[in-house]
């Protein structure tokens, strides 16, 4: 459960609160965020300073690549017109490298704040009512949640930074980086990763599943490998995420991704 700060906690104005405020049902962001994030979307600015705060150094930039806002406002309007309607039913499947259109990739962009939730939110349901896209939303706030969350607990990436400065990388590790670990799956996504700075999002689960409980190796030495290589990688969400799948954000509840040797779970093309 998420400590509530003092009741005499400031409460600055926040424009970008009053647009989810008016757009958003009660009863649904607090299903989506829980009671407290709620009331901190509400009462505070929405885009806390999170990165300056936690020192963090941008590994990977999309800027590197030419992005700009138009071309992100593009490409947030073009799946909005094309592919929003059907990402509830589409979205969990990872076709390979160079074919996510399934899914928005608007992340890296919102992640370098090219563009932001608000206005992703903000123009998703200027085209849609809310149900129909209930679930794309939900992605989008998990992004702010995370950052809410890891604010309020700062230890929890401070200790993790000290894993990584403690820990030297192991044989394993390396077996993994050179493409060697045997599982062909796991070795493809590494590939993606390293050459593209991408994944889907459910490959991202099922990689560090198989790293975690399958290859053993410590989760902290993935996350890591994940923030320095994504175009979206996040400190928060990043991070959570990994200790969820390791059983660690939530107590006695891992992620575990189950292994087929034939055929080969996931069709490379």
């Amino acid at each position: 459960m998420i400590r509530r700060p003092p009741r005499s906690t400031p409460k600055p104005s926040s424009a970008a609160s009053d647009v989810y405020k008016r757009q958003l049902p009660k009863n649904l962001l607090i299903l989506l965020l829980d009671e407290y994030s709620y009331d901190l979307l509400c009462q505070r600015p929405l885009y806390i300073n999170f990165y300056s705060s936690y020192n963090l150094i941008m590994f990977k930039s999309i800027m590197e690549n030419g992005a700009d806002r138009e071309s992100a406002l593009n490409i947030l309007e073009n799946f909005i017109n094309t592919k929003l309607h059907n990402y509830d039913s589409k979205r969990n499947y990872d076709l390979g490298p160079s074919k996510h259109d399934n899914v928005s990739q608007l992340s890296p962009y919102i992640r370098h704040r090219i563009i932001t939730e608000e206005e992703v939110m903000t123009q998703a349901m200027s085209k849609f009512p809310l149900p129909k896209i209930e679930k794309f939303i939900q992605e989008v706030f998990w992004r702010t949640y995370w950052k809410a969350w890891l604010e309020l607990r700062p230890r929890v990436w401070t200790d993790y930074k000290l894993l990584i400065e403690k820990n030297d990388k192991n044989q394993l590790y390396e077996k993994v980086i050179s493409l060697n670990t045997g599982i062909d799956c796991f070795d493809a996504w590494t590939e993606e990763l390293l050459q593209t700075n991408y994944l889907h999002n459910h490959a991202r689960m099922w990689y560090a599943s198989i790293w975690i409980h399958t290859l053993k190796i410590p989760w902290y030495l993935g996350a890591d490998l994940f923030l320095n290589n994504l175009l979206d990688g996040d400190p928060a969400s990043n991070t959570l995420s990994w200790r969820w799948v390791a059983g660690i954000q939530t107590k006695g509840k891992a992620y575990f991704c189950l292994l087929y040797t034939s055929p080969s779970p996931r069709d490379r093309g």
